[in-house]
């Protein structure tokens, strides 16, 4: 026979005779937990639905391009407002842009450089290229 690890409220009465049944004893919620699981497959959808994955690919000083990072995107936002965050967020001003918890890094080194000139953006299925005085479609 397997011996029970839990208490219902009842089972606690009539053993114990008086309180509440502590957590550690309390039956385990089977419902708690499939609520759980629901609320994080509910917000992984959520997020599916409502952002764009960016690809930032640098090619101005490689032999090869690569890609370096993916960044969520608000998928209200515009092309123009996606490009200037990718832009942003993958240039390093205070801090390294690699490290930051807003970029998915995936380059092959521990450091990377920032995003220039001749350095692209994936936005869906279009390719975007960074020139001097904004971005190009390619």
């Amino acid at each position: 026979m397997i011996s029970k690890t839990w208490y219902t409220q009842r089972e606690w009465d009539r053993v114990v005779g008086w309180g509440k049944v502590p957590k550690k004893y309390s039956k385990p919620n089977m419902i708690n937990q499939k609520v759980k699981m629901m609320n994080k497959k509910t917000k992984a959808l959520m997020k599916t639905l409502t952002t764009d994955e960016v690809a930032v690919i640098h090619s101005a000083f490689e032999d090869n391009p690569r890609t370096v990072a993916f960044i969520a995107m608000d998928k209200s936002m515009s092309v123009d407002e996606k490009l200037e965050r990718a832009f942003m967020l993958t240039n390093s001003i205070e801090d390294a842009w690699y490290t930051s918890d807003k970029v998915n890094y995936i380059g092959p080194d521990k450091s990377c450089r920032s995003t220039s000139v001749g350095d692209f953006v994936l936005i869906g299925k279009t390719k975007y290229e960074c020139i001097y005085d904004g971005w190009s479609k390619v």
